[in-house]
């Protein structure tokens, strides 16, 4: 077989490893929307096709719009998930555009190595060896339970990928 020969293969094997990938991303996503639209005597069985398998049920749905203000609701959590996904995004792009502007290679001159070195000091060391110092740290600037201690955090955690 010469390679004019083998490229329909090639191909078809490159879309099928495609469709795969795919599916492994998509199928997560999917199966919480299954789970979130079926009644609680399904949950554990193996249906997973709505209309097909099972009637679909927004009945979950409606309980936690209902139950927005609810402390033990989800309303409460999405948003602040929101604000401070948000509120840390901002400052890390803030914070890290300066430094990789900063931190670029001048056109004529010495580079700064030791600068990135140091914005890649977070992502190096294992978050868990920095967990109980910055836990220590907010308590004593009293941000111990806060959303800006969260946000700083995660600021930290997301500020060398910014960079």
């Amino acid at each position: 077989m010469n390679r004019s020969n083998l490229q329909p293969f090639r191909q078809l094997a490159l879309y099928g490893v495609l469709v795969l990938v795919i599916f492994w991303i998509l199928f997560p996503l999917w199966w919480a929307i299954v789970l979130s639209i079926k009644h609680p005597a399904d949950f554990f069985t193996a249906k997973f096709l709505p209309f097909v398998q099972f009637s679909p049920t927004l009945d979950h749905w409606r309980y936690e719009w209902n139950a927005f203000d609810d402390p033990a609701g989800m309303g409460r959590s999405l948003l602040g998930s929101l604000l401070v996904a948000s509120a840390s995004t901002a400052a890390a792009l803030a914070l890290g555009t300066p430094a990789a502007f900063a931190a670029s290679p001048p056109p004529m001159g010495r580079r700064v190595v030791w600068l990135l070195g140091f914005f890649l000091l977070p992502r190096i060391i294992p978050p868990v060896i920095v967990a109980l110092p910055f836990s220590h740290l907010m308590r004593l600037l009293h941000l111990g339970d806060t959303y800006p201690a969260l946000v700083i955090a995660h600021t930290t955690l997301s500020l060398p990928l910014a960079t």
